[in-house]
């Protein structure tokens, strides 16, 4: 029976407990609720009740009605600012150019050539969420403009809160009008422990008012208040993608949702991991952070889960990751016209050695491309490095693989790398073949078989032309071609005669021709990289 509003209580007192918990979104609001309260505490004057007993897998919650409207208006918080736009806005409904506040010419500083050029830009009031405790924990910047807070601003506007309708929360703020909310939560965590009430995608991702056979998303009132605040707690990443004229683009954004296991823990150094995030912007698109930029949605994973460890190993008592995060929940996103669609939604578990695997890769590739590929083989748990690598260099361009410098540079790393290891691999073995074979036909160059890097000389760019025709050749053939052409022409060439001069490397390209095939193709690019455009 509904309760009437005379007998609602004065304190609500809810308990939640992870396990009971149904989704990782679910997990993260309650973390982002505890991060939310302990800020309102130091940040407003006390008013009303809303606090937390904090437990490692548990809270109890106790708020009432005034408690919860403060909460809430430092949650949805927001001003009306003025921003610069290259381009006229257009209404979402009608495609209308909206006419601006004013136009400018401003003189900006192009990214590419960093030249200055002057450009017109079109000035727009809009409404910016604050972000409660995030734009404070922003290292990028003043509070207002950091990177990273303007990636989240611009993520929750865009995507979550696309449609027009769901931004009530932060307009009504931000013009000092009336707001009703609060009110409707408190009467729904009022009405009962099992209270149900309708879900929607704005605030869970993957969520619709109907399903396909017309049947509501439901979810407990109190579950459903959660979700409220899983914003706060979730990392936005911007995947990176080549076009087909292979400069880079944008598509989308990567929602990097943590799923908490010790809620204890995760408070404690939350804070300390968003503080340390870099400062830099990309080269290519100023405005946001470098180090949210990946190749790949799954590396929103990989990183936040890296980004934790690191700050863990520097506490009082280090701890691996694994003990705070269940895994991570990840969602790419894009905004298509009127409507986001989801391109895709994985999953990365916590694995204190894949957290060791990927902090050796992060940062060493500068392709784009070879890291893509290196980030795919540690997460199929590749034993070796160079897997995929024979399929990626017969179907993408020359551009992209042996006529790019950064290609190159980082498969000469590579090879450098194995050939130096303390494991036992083959792999030196073959580039040493491929160098002394470009060196047999080079009339004065010379190749070092040690150093991965080609010395100058009077043939040097004959000797690029012939690793690149060598490169064709080898990437045309499969199978038994294959180890005809290699045993007859590549051995035999570098041994200077007829026959080649180790049967250990004959029996090895008859026994493994894809693995032997792929390091020498990635050898012939270390090679040629030196000229590389």
């Amino acid at each position: 029976m509904r309760k009437k509003r005379e007998s609602y209580p004065d304190v609500l007192e809810i308990e939640y407990r992870l396990a009971d918990l149904p989704s990782s979104q679910h997990r993260a609001g309650l973390a982002g609720l505890v991060l939310m309260t302990s800020w309102i505490k130091e940040e407003y004057v006390s008013r009303g009740i809303c606090d937390v007993e904090i437990g490692v897998s548990s809270v109890v919650f106790y708020v009432d009605q005034l408690g919860l409207s403060e909460l809430f208006n430092g949650l949805y918080a927001a001003s009306r600012e003025e921003q610069s736009r290259p381009r006229p806005m257009r209404s979402l409904r009608t495609r209308e150019i909206l006419p601006p506040l004013r136009e400018e010419m401003r003189v900006v500083s192009d990214p590419v050539t960093g030249l200055s050029v002057r450009t017109k830009v079109f000035v727009y009031e809009t409404i910016v969420p604050q972000g409660a405790f995030l734009a404070e924990l922003d290292p990028s910047g003043d509070e207002e403009n950091g990177l990273w807070i303007r990636l989240w601003r611009e993520v929750v506007w865009t995507i979550l809160r696309a449609v027009p309708a769901t931004r009530r929360p932060f307009e009504a703020r931000a013009n000092d009008e009336p707001v009703t909310d609060s009110l409707a939560v408190w009467s729904d965590l009022c009405r009962g422990w099992e209270h149900a009430i309708q879900l929607s995608g704005t605030c869970y991702l993957g969520a619709q008012s109907l399903s396909a056979e017309r049947i509501p998303f439901m979810d407990l009132a109190r579950f459903r208040f959660l979700l409220n605040f899983w914003p706060l707690v979730a990392q936005m990443y911007v995947p990176a993608v080549h076009d087909a004229a292979d400069d880079i683009d944008f598509r989308g954004f990567v929602i990097a949702i943590p799923d908490v296991r010790d809620l204890v823990r995760f408070k404690e150094h939350f804070s300390g991991m968003l503080l340390a995030r870099g400062v830099a912007p990309y080269r290519a698109r100023q405005y946001r952070p470098e180090e949210a930029v990946i190749g790949m949605i799954e590396e929103a994973g990989l990183d936040l889960l890296w980004r934790l460890q690191r700050q863990l190993n520097g506490a009082t008592t280090p701890v691996l990751a694994e003990k705070v995060l269940d895994g991570v929940d990840l969602f790419h996103l894009e905004r298509q016209g009127n409507t986001v669609q989801a391109i895709n939604v994985c999953r990365i578990e916590s694995d204190t050695a894949l957290i060791d695997r990927y902090s050796r890769l992060r940062g060493r590739f500068d392709n784009q491309l070879f890291h893509r590929q290196q980030i795919s083989n540690l997460l199929s748990r590749s034993r070796v490095w160079y897997a995929g690598f024979g399929q990626l260099l017969t179907a993408r361009p020359l551009s992209r693989t042996i006529s790019s410098r950064s290609f190159c540079r980082d498969a000469a790393m590579m090879l450098r790398r194995s050939a130096t290891a303390d494991v036992e691999g083959w792999e030196p073995e073959i580039y040493h073949v491929i160098a002394e074979y470009l060196n047999s036909r080079s009339d004065h160059a010379t190749i070092s078989g040690g150093s991965g890097e080609p010395k100058a000389g009077p043939d040097h760019r004959r000797r690029v032309t012939i690793a690149r025709e060598t490169f064709l050749a080898l990437r045309a053939r499969r199978g038994h071609d294959f180890i005809d052409h290699f045993v007859a022409v590549i051995l035999a060439k570098e041994s200077g005669g007829k026959t080649p001069s180790s049967p250990e490397t004959v029996r090895l390209t008859k026994e493994r021709p894809d693995e032997v095939r792929t390091v020498a193709l990635l050898s012939l690019a270390a090679m040629a990289g030196d000229d590389s455009k």
